[in-house]
């Protein structure tokens, strides 16, 4: 570049390596329960390659315009802005009363909010990234279960699914978990991040009491001592231990098991599907707590849920899925309109 009647040689800078995230590994696992969580540390899984090279460098990294030009489109931008601002404000107060002027009047409610949700997505995205879906697909033979979707989690947030039957929930949360191996796409996390997964079907061995399932996969979660593992969350989730077979509890019974084996480990991320189906109030407000409980301590929670309560009261956020394709993401105030 030439200014001035000189050369002027400018470099760009490099974008910085992401080395905490990698791509998820798709480990061998117990029938119909996932990806044994940690499993790498145990070497059944090489480490994964750096996800830098899959990261875009930030906006204005690689602009190599002049200073100049640069100040003028920054003071452009500014008068355009306050031109706007000044303009919306008089036409609220020009409109006055009416219901036309009341539909008027609303437009620059409707633009801070929409301006309040980017600033709080982009906050999300400063946070640590504990969990990243880069265009992530899957396919059931002809038939397109998820259409390529992003998604990113960050530590300390609680994250809803919601969505029609057959919208891809499940799909969505499977991926994330490694239980299904994405037809296109990659699933990122954060290094040495466990993932605890609870499915929408129980998935547990029939044959064993729920003491035997729950030390058989503590055994396999790494806990230092799998018996005092089963025993708490045997009492933290009120299972019966008679001796009686998992695959002859109730339908509630089958459902506990099922979150007690996900939270086994202290995973730092859960993907929950449908929690609190066949939970009483009871277990439910205990559910709600432990969730709180992952993220004050710098965890994730992602859940699929049909409750528009349980948004209200829990979430922090709601991504919404449609016929295998996410529309929406934003705040649960806003999801209830879209």
């Amino acid at each position: 570049m030439a200014r001035g009647g000189a050369a002027v040689r400018v470099r760009a800078r490099r974008a910085p390596a992401l080395g905490a995230l990698g791509r998820a590994p798709l480990p061998r696992h117990p029938p119909g329960r996932g990806p044994r969580r940690g499993a790498e540390r145990d070497g059944e899984c090489a480490p994964a390659p750096s996800a830098a090279r899959h990261l875009r460098a930030p906006r204005g990294w690689r602009d190599l315009r002049p200073a100049r030009r640069l100040r003028r489109a920054a003071a452009a931008r500014g008068r355009a802005g306050l031109l706007g601002v000044l303009l919306g404000a008089g036409r609220a107060r020009a409109v006055g009363g009416g219901r036309a002027g009341a539909r008027r009047g609303r437009a620059p409610a409707a633009r801070a909010r929409r301006g309040a949700g980017a600033a709080a997505r982009s906050a999300r995205r400063r946070q640590a990234v504990i969990l990243r879906a880069r265009g992530v697909a899957r396919r059931f033979g002809r038939d397109l279960a998820l259409a390529p979707t992003d998604l990113v989690v960050a530590a300390g947030e609680v994250v809803a699914l919601v969505g029609p039957n057959g919208a891809g929930k499940s799909t969505l949360l499977a991926l994330l978990a490694g239980a299904l191996e994405p037809s296109e796409g990659t699933v990122e996390r954060a290094d040495g991040v466990r993932i605890g997964w609870a499915p929408q079907r129980p998935a547990f061995y029939g044959r064993l009491t729920p003491r035997e399932n729950l030390e058989l996969f503590a055994r396999l979660e790494g806990e230092a001592e799998p018996a005092a593992a089963a025993a708490r969350l045997l009492g933290a989730f009120e299972l019966p231990d008679r001796g009686r077979s998992s695959g002859d509890l109730s339908v509630g019974n089958r459902q506990r098991l099922n979150l007690a084996i996900a939270l086994l480990g202290s995973p730092r991320v859960l993907l929950l599907d449908e929690p609190t189906a066949a939970l009483d109030p009871t277990q439910r407000e205990r559910l709600w707590e432990r969730v709180a409980a992952v993220r004050d301590l710098g965890g994730a929670v992602v859940f699929a849920t049909q409750n528009l309560e349980e948004l209200a009261d829990h979430a922090d956020r709601v991504v919404k899925l449609d016929d295998g394709r996410l529309v929406f993401d934003g705040a649960p105030a806003e999801a209830v309109l879209a």
